[in-house]
């Protein structure tokens, strides 16, 4: 029997590949469209054209926002590479935000240096969620609410060390998902 290879991401590889998408897959007018960039994006336009920012609890979950590229790269080279034969990798961001941190360094990358917040009471959002969570444009799930109160941090070393690839920080991510005009 082969051996198998898996490339395995925790909970919730939609917050950790956040930051990263194709320029190739734009709207008419440029905005990038894809998986990775929506959650990022949803965060950049709240960020952009809201007034205040709410903030789901306390704010203090951490993340571990990883590149797109980074995932996809990693699970081509674990298929490739005989060392990630009957291995698991834990595979993340170099580096630890918290979401309240998150919202910040998308405001400097889209020239809102200064994000106010409001915190919005886990509890409450639950109560609503349960009640009115069937509607379809209502704004968060119950899975989502259950990843916004896990912390998504790992040590992904072994994963940049066995494939090769070289770890993006946040800045150089939203640098490339948000260029200057």
């Amino acid at each position: 029997m082969a051996e198998l290879t898996l490339l395995v991401d925790t909970s919730s590889l939609v917050y950790r590949a956040l930051f990263s998408n194709p320029d190739s897959i734009t709207t008419s007018d440029d905005t990038p469209i894809n998986a990775a960039f929506g959650f990022l994006g949803m965060l950049a336009r709240l960020v952009r054209r809201a007034p205040v920012v709410p903030v789901l609890g306390s704010g203090e979950t951490r993340l571990q926002p990883i590149a797109v590229e980074h995932v996809a790269e990693g699970f081509v080279r674990a298929l490739r590479a005989p060392v990630s034969v009957g291995q698991t990798y834990e595979v993340a961001g170099p580096a630890t935000y918290r979401f309240v941190e998150l919202l910040d360094f998308i405001g400097a990358a889209i020239g809102r240096p200064r994000v106010r917040k409001v915190h919005v009471p886990l509890g409450l959002v639950s109560a609503a969620t349960r009640a009115l969570g069937w509607l379809p444009f209502f704004p968060v799930t119950t899975d989502q609410l259950i990843m916004l109160g896990e912390d998504n941090v790992t040590d992904p070393m072994r994963f940049y060390t066995d494939f090769g690839i070289a770890p993006e920080s946040l800045a150089a991510g939203l640098k490339r998902m948000f260029p200057a005009p």
